[in-house]
């Protein structure tokens, strides 16, 4: 029973991200590589709030279905095996009309939530986000 405990113990400390430590793309796709979809809830609780300045691709540009002049950015982040493939950012239609896809962006903001459909497709979203170039 004692050897079961720890193995959960250690499991689980090894998703908690390192607070302090610049939360990055690569450490996401890192820290959720092998996790369960109960450990993924538990990771993007620690993570909301969290700042992030990051440097992604825009992969698409579509309206949040169902709200008002609100758009969503769909970005992709990384290289090779260790690209996030699914970074959303919302804008409103007047800055979502300048963004086509393919251009580099990089922004700030902080981390809404983290999504993982058994560990195979890793999804960010990112708030209140300030585009610097």
């Amino acid at each position: 029973m004692k050897t079961l405990i720890l193995s959960i113990i250690v499991a689980i400390s090894l998703i908690t991200p390192a607070f302090g430590a610049e939360i990055t793309p690569l450490s996401i796709i890192g820290d959720l590589k092998n996790a369960t979809s109960m450990q993924v809830e538990d990771y993007s609780d620690k993570l909301v709030g969290t700042q992030i300045k990051w440097k992604s691709t825009v992969q698409d540009v579509a309206k949040l279905p169902g709200v008002e002049n609100v758009y969503l950015v769909k970005l992709s982040t990384g290289e090779g095996k260790f690209t996030l493939n699914a970074v959303y950012i919302s804008l409103n239609k007047h800055d979502a009309l300048l963004i086509n896809k393919g251009m580099v962006l990089v922004y700030a903001g902080s981390i809404k939530g983290v999504n993982s459909i058994m560990g195979i497709n890793i999804a960010v979203t990112v708030t209140n986000v300030n585009i610097i170039k």
